[in-house]
């Protein structure tokens, strides 16, 4: 018996992209758009994700697709618009291949609500995204600030010499998490059994929000 857990919110949340009535958050889009420059993907992914999570039908121009992209492929499908239910939905949007999907997935998660990212857990790239013109020297400083027990506070973390001079919105970063991913995997003799389990931990009780099975 073996597993390992994953703090979700060590991740951009992808769902952050749209507000709950399905419009563009404009801070959000800007972040998703520094990440993917620093992992040397085309920014302009970004809207073609976008597209794919808001309510209407309209394509931003040039990269974005609606139903107009994706009903002429060869095998048709329609634009979700409505919030990612798994982080494997990317591989349906228009520009993420297989190489962008392995670059990028470790970094991205698909959370049912508006998440802030937690600066404790969240790897550099993900921390060099917070600002504009933020360095990976600036980054690599924050994770070694951290060092192994974390920022006590936002105000903490907010308080660093690389943030002067970059405002930064207290909302969307945290210093503690509610979501994870949790693997499970069982060998029994020449079988083995993996469960993936996506849990929402509150101060009353831990819940089970989504759960893959997979046997090979």
């Amino acid at each position: 018996i073996d597993g390992f857990i994953v703090d979700l919110q060590g991740r951009f949340n992808l769902n952050n992209l749209v507000t709950p009535e399905g419009k563009l958050s404009e801070p959000d889009y800007l972040f998703f758009q520094r990440l993917l420059r620093i992992l040397e993907l085309n920014e302009t992914l970004a809207m073609a994700v976008a597209d794919w999570l808001d309510s209407d039908f309209d394509t931003r121009f040039p990269e974005g697709a609606e139903d107009d992209f994706y009903m002429v492929q060869d095998a048709r499908y329609r634009t979700a618009n409505r919030p990612l239910q798994s982080v494997s939905e990317l591989r349906l949007v228009r520009g993420v291949d297989a190489k962008t999907w392995r670059t990028l997935a470790p970094y991205v998660s698909a959370l049912p609500v508006r998440t802030p990212l937690n600066v404790n857990t969240a790897a550099a790239p993900l921390l060099q995204a917070l600002a504009d013109d933020l360095s990976e020297q600036d980054a690599e400083s924050l994770v070694e600030a951290r060092g192994d027990d974390g920022f006590d506070t936002v105000d903490m973390f907010l308080q660093q010499e690389v943030f002067a001079g970059r405002p930064l919105a207290a909302d969307g970063v945290a210093v503690s998490s509610q979501y994870f991913l949790v693997r499970s995997l069982v060998d029994v003799g020449t079988a083995r059994a993996q469960v993936f389990s996506v849990v929402e931990r509150n101060p009353q009780v831990l819940v089970t929000l989504a759960r893959t099975r997979g046997t090979w």
